[in-house]
């Protein structure tokens, strides 16, 4: 339950819906056992008023009484269960959207690399499932279980018209039924149903690099191979599932077979309590139909607690999503020094593998212009991941903009510090969406003079559509090095004292990038710029460079 419990407190947030619909719930099943016990009674009295009556004997019964309280049951039954199933339903979409926004919005402040060795599809379509899962909270687990518990008590109340021995009875083999069927059956199904999300993820996952690698499975001659590991996939995650799913047939049977027993056994003591003549025998049918109704509230809860493991594995990974949330800063252009910048001491390891380097120094004045060069690994771009706020020392400290900045928060531009990393992305819309992003405040003239630095203005004036040209999903609709000098263009426009630029010509032609890096030059002159390449020659003209060597070099 302790995985369970932030996304209870945040579920528990609308209680009043949720009384709501678990009354109504409560109103559907014992409209339901009103129904079906009235129903009983009337049809029995009926009988015996008729027997008595072929008999000679004098006897009236009123029909109008229990024909109109049926009619109410089966009114109120329909009504209430349309009306719970509209709201509930409705209240249902409302949780879903509140576990979703707060998911997300805690994404949106997580540090970028916490997740950088997971495929971002496999991790979309787990935290879409997980989040789908919590739905059984409420409607399947809390309502049902609460209802449940009511309907007994009402259940047993009744059964005090025959006799306490039997409410006492009917009350302690309902509820040994029902912790048998939720508490028993989620417990032994806790370990299956918590691994089906994580065996379907791995079976999506060979199935995805099948259809990617099929030309090289074929050419080699292992396609069959790859089925067969597939198949062996399916079977290694259907086991499980076929496995729970007996076992819900088994509670299923055991609901049906208890409920008759109990049913029974309030029709054997109503029809001694009628022999006894403390009870009249419509009662003692009414008695024992009121029982079956029950059935209603108790079917529904073995396939809702088989899954229970599975739903808490679901909240034990969005736990895990959420947990390295980093606190919301307010965007503030008033540094202390601005341009400045130094690591001092710092120390860095990507999880337990060797450190990358140990108690590094390096310090900027403002306005300095420095080139980090050195081969693939080397640590360079880590560096700049630090200083901008995406990974945290292991040891040391970085000052910001004459500010300690440790921990980082992961929002390096509004410790001004804007950042073109390696890899960029565009978003699916216009240009001048993607450049709005960096200051939805921009002006034009200021997105054409970056346009013009990054010698681009030209190409998106002969533009059909200019500036409102659509980019396409993460830029397919540019050319390589237009959707680079794009990235670069919003970098620029973020205005931050500090600058860092990795790779920044990458997928330009040797003409424009010797364009781009002479107006780079104009356009960052008084800035502190960090330039990170393979070599000095990608990068705009810079005071010094400085090697920065591979672990163990």
């Amino acid at each position: 339950m302790r995985d369970l419990w932030p996304w209870l407190k945040l579920v528990l947030k609308r209680r009043g819906r949720l009384l709501v619909g678990g009354l109504l719930i409560l109103l559907t099943v014992l409209s339901a056992i009103g129904l079906l016990a009235l129903s009983g009674w009337f049809l029995t009295a009926s009988a015996i008023t008729g027997g008595l009556l072929a008999l000679g004997i004098k006897a009236t019964l009123d029909i109008y009484a229990p024909g109109g309280g049926i009619r109410a049951f089966a009114i109120t039954r329909t009504v209430a269960r349309y009306v719970e199933r509209v709201f509930n339903h409705d209240t249902v979409l409302r949780l879903l959207a509140d576990l979703r926004v707060r998911l997300f919005a805690t994404l949106s402040r997580q540090l970028p690399h916490e997740h950088r060795f997971s495929r971002a599809s496999d991790r979309l379509s787990r935290m879409v499932q997980d989040i789908d899962a919590l739905d059984n909270l409420y409607l399947r687990l809390l309502a049902p279980v609460g209802v449940g518990v009511v309907a007994i008590a009402g259940v047993a109340a009744l059964a005090l018209l025959v006799s306490q021995a039997l409410a006492l009875y009917l009350a302690l083999i309902l509820l040994a039924l029902g912790v048998t069927v939720t508490a028993f059956l989620a417990l032994s199904n806790r370990r299956r149903s918590a691994r089906r999300v994580d065996d379907l993820e791995a079976l999506r996952g060979h199935l995805i690099d099948t259809v990617e690698g099929q030309a090289e499975l074929r050419a080699a001659g292992l396609l069959g191979v790859q089925h067969s590991r597939l198949m062996a996939d399916d079977d290694r995650m259907m086991g499980p599932q076929y496995a729970s799913e007996r076992s819900v047939a088994r509670a299923q049977g055991l609901v049906t077979w208890v409920l008759q027993g109990a049913s029974l056994l309030a029709l054997v003591m109503g029809l001694i309590a009628f022999e006894a003549q403390t009870v009249t025998g419509p009662v003692a049918v009414l008695m024992a139909l009121a029982v079956l109704g029950l059935g209603e509230v108790f079917t529904a809860l073995p396939p809702a607690y088989a899954d229970f493991g599975g739903t808490v594995a679901s909240a034990r990974r969005l736990n895990n999503e959420v947990k390295n949330e980093t606190p919301e800063t307010s965007r503030s252009l008033l540094f202390e020094h601005p341009g400045e910048l130094a690591w001092r001491q710092v120390s860095y390891a990507h999880g337990e593998s060797r450190p990358l380097f140990r108690q590094f120094d390096l310090a900027l004045e403002p306005g300095d212009h420095v080139g980090l060069i050195g081969t693939s690994g080397s640590g360079k771009s880590t560096l700049a991941d630090l200083a901008a706020g995406l990974l945290t020392p292991d040891d040391g400290e970085i000052l910001v903009n004459g500010q300690v900045c440790w921990p980082m928060d992961g929002l390096g531009s509004r410790r001004g510090v804007a950042y073109l990393t390696q890899k960029t992305h565009l978003f699916n819309g216009t240009l001048l969406d993607n450049l709005k992003m960096a200051r939805p405040d921009v002006t034009a003239g200021e997105i054409w003079h970056v346009l013009e630095v990054v010698h681009l203005a030209e190409a998106v004036d002969s533009w059909p559509l200019g500036l409102m040209t659509w980019v396409g999903e993460a830029g397919r609709q540019l050319s390589g090095g237009e959707a680079r000098r794009v990235a670069l263009a919003r970098t620029l426009l973020l205005e931050a004292p500090i600058v860092i630029l990795d790779e920044p010509f990458t997928g330009l032609d040797r003409g424009t990038a010797e364009k781009v890096s002479a107006a780079l030059a104009i356009e960052l002159s008084g800035r502190t710029v960090v330039g990170l390449a393979h070599d000095a020659n990608a990068l705009p003209p810079m005071h010094r460079t400085i090697p920065v060597n591979p672990p163990g070099a």
